[in-house]
């Protein structure tokens, strides 16, 4: 759940606006998609199966960073990014 002093990157109105930030991580998750569809579409996959890949592969990512900090909290969650992050 989010809580009041959470900062948003969707202002909950209908339609939904994104904030500022929100703005920016959508456009730097674009920017990170896009060359991953031209990639992959240019070795003769579908943007279809492309995106089924990248779907799974979010979901995944996403409930194990909420997994953890909804049990273990926000700095186990902060932990696990950047041992993943690591070289």
């Amino acid at each position: 759940m989010n809580s009041p002093d959470e900062r948003a990157l969707i202002e909950r109105i209908s339609p939904y606006r994104y904030t500022q930030q929100g703005l920016e991580l959508r456009q730097k998750a674009e920017e990170s998609l896009t060359p991953l569809f031209a990639q992959f579409m240019d070795r003769g996959f579908s943007p279809y199966q492309i995106n089924a890949v990248i779907y799974d592969a979010v979901a995944d990512t996403c409930r194990d960073i909420v997994g953890i900090h909804k049990t273990a909290g926000k700095d186990a969650a902060d932990q696990m990014l950047k041992d993943k992050l690591k070289p």
